[in-house]
């Protein structure tokens, strides 16, 4: 039984380090900063990051459309290594 946990646990860990490993070698990334709460006070303000152009624009709409919130789509790009600047 122990041994089951511990091979579980060390593939959860290279799983993760898998993940890490295609985030930090990604060229862009994408933010949407929330700036207030809404139309309902129902949304938490802060920013949101997505891997991808298409979840990020579609939760800017339905996050200005449907709760009327102030926000921000944000892309970040490359410089080098593991450096990103705002586009």
């Amino acid at each position: 039984m122990n041994a089951r946990i511990v091979n579980a646990f060390y593939k959860t860990i290279n799983t993760y380090e898998h993940i890490i490993d295609d985030i930090l070698s990604l060229k862009k990334f994408y933010a949407v900063e929330v700036r207030n709460s809404g139309k309902w006070y129902n949304v938490a303000t802060g920013t949101r990051f997505f891997l991808t152009r298409k979840g990020a624009i579609e939760f800017y709409k339905s996050i200005t459309t449907i709760n009327e919130c102030d926000a921000e789509l944000k892309t970040y790009s490359r410089l080098s290594g593991t450096c990103y600047g705002e586009d």
